[in-house]
């Protein structure tokens, strides 16, 4: 899940969030980009990827 989070007029910050076994959300990477376009969302995947999370698409 991605989730965008409007900072300013010209920017946005899109959020990988994470839950753990316990329930407890966190923050695994972000990216800084003036909208939530494919472009951030899909390089910001494949961090999280390298970073061996899996990524379950729907």
């Amino acid at each position: 899940m991605l989730d965008g989070i409007r900072l300013s007029k010209d920017q946005t910050a899109v959020v990988v969030p994470g839950i753990d076994s316990e329930g407890r959300k966190h923050v695994l990477d972000f990216a800084l980009g003036s909208s939530e376009n494919l472009e951030v969302s899909r390089e910001l995947m494949s961090r999280i990827v390298k970073r061996f999370f899996t990524c379950e698409h729907r």
